[in-house]
């Protein structure tokens, strides 16, 4: 008798033990953190055109940390960028390393965006309003300038510098050639407005 109560508490127990490690496990998927979707991001170089004098100058320039180059981002299977247009966004899209009109040259690896897809095509929407195709200038607001705002924008910029440094070189030295043309612009107007006083003094009689 007392053998039998001991079997059914020791079976009790152990379906006990049961029902709790039932209740307490988790499949191997439900133990692995749910991964948030995310993406590498490329920053593909061009060299501006497919000119072999053009690829050879970039060559030597790239050395020198610059260089004329056009530049995309790859993001979720995509490249993006950015030029003129007459109308529209000037952003743009095409297959990784297919940009027409310029000769691929290399990869930048940026790492990983912890955007997703649907993320990504919501900034790349809220940029096409501040990248008007008309807006677009050679050396102050080019390809380079919204690969970089596009990478910030990812998470994993700046670009590297060399990328745009031959475009700010090139934004610093128009900036000068202005200042040069105003202050002549001054000059000038200035000796305009002094000769009627120069013409008195000259035909003043004596």
């Amino acid at each position: 008798m007392e053998a039998a109560l001991r079997r059914r508490l020791d079976q009790r127990r152990g379906r006990a033990r049961a029902d709790v490690d039932t209740e307490g496990s988790t499949s191997e998927a439900d133990r692995t953190p749910l991964q948030s979707e995310s993406a590498s991001v490329s920053v593909h170089i061009y060299d501006v055109t497919g000119n072999g004098a053009v690829q050879q100058l970039n060559q030597v320039f790239r050395a020198a940390g610059t260089g004329a180059f056009h530049a995309g981002v790859e993001v979720y299977g995509r490249e993006y960028s950015f030029g003129y247009c007459d109308g529209g966004s000037g952003i743009f899209d095409c297959e990784p390393k297919e940009c027409s009109s310029h000769s691929y040259r290399e990869a930048v690896d940026m790492g990983f965006t912890a955007l997703s897809s649907d993320e990504v095509r919501s900034v790349l929407g809220r940029l096409a309003l501040d990248w008007p195709g008309t807006g677009y200038d050679l050396l102050r607001r080019n390809c380079c300038s919204f690969c970089n705002v596009l990478c910030i924008e990812l998470g994993v910029g700046p670009m590297p510098a060399w990328v745009s440094n031959l475009a700010a070189a090139g934004a610093s030295l128009s900036d000068a050639a202005e200042n040069l043309r105003r202050r002549a612009a001054e000059v000038g107007s200035d000796l305009h407005l002094q000769a009627p006083a120069a013409e008195e003094i000259a035909t003043k009689p004596r």
